[in-house]
């Protein structure tokens, strides 16, 4: 199952992206006929909705199409054709994104892809570093969740009480159990 990418204007594709306009604006991405199942097709659909598409602005997908993260994507005119391979890379490149890579280091991965097994260890080391680096990341989200909900508390309590000298008595060491918790994650 393969899935096109049209070339429309930029006017026609600023106010829109790939995914919100799937299954509504067939001239964005359409499905290419095959001779596939029913069951296939509605496999890849859901993933391609759920997974792949990223909510990515059509001309996102030019970009990297221009910066040749899809060295092998079949045209026919105006027309960009997404298989499979097209769709895993927008995931990886996605991925790699969000865990704060810059696009320069995404293109030095697909790079070291293309050199084949001679690179697995520079990838590896790529991936353990990026798992890192979110792993961080996540912590210090936590963090700042446990002081935000804290705060969600101290607050709540003090419009109960009409103010905050019974919260004050409590601190910093004297809260409820579960309070405390946050307390102390929230000012680590």
């Amino acid at each position: 199952l393969r899935y096109r990418l049209n070339s429309t204007s930029s006017s026609d594709i600023s106010p829109f992206s790939v995914f919100n306009k799937i299954t509504n604006q067939p001239h964005f991405l359409q499905k290419i006929s095959g001779s596939t199942s029913s069951r296939t097709e509605r496999k890849s659909t859901a993933a391609m909705k759920s997974s792949v598409l990223f909510d990515l602005p059509v001309s996102t997908l030019r970009y990297y199409d221009k910066e040749g993260f899809f060295p092998n994507l079949e045209r026919k005119g105006n027309i960009r054709y997404f298989s499979d391979n097209e769709l895993e890379a927008l995931r990886i490149i996605e991925c790699l994104k969000k865990s704060g890579l810059e696009i320069k280091d995404i293109k030095q991965f697909f790079i070291w892809v293309s050199e084949g097994s001679s690179s697995y260890e520079k990838r590896k080391e790529l991936f353990e570093t990026r798992k890192s680096a979110v792993e961080t990341e996540i912590q210090e989200l936590q963090k700042t969740l446990s002081l935000l909900k804290f705060k969600c508390w101290y607050y709540e309590t003090a419009m109960k009480d009409g103010n905050e000298d019974a919260i004050n008595a409590m601190l910093p060491d004297k809260l409820p159990k579960n309070i405390q918790k946050l307390y102390d994650k929230g000012h680590e």
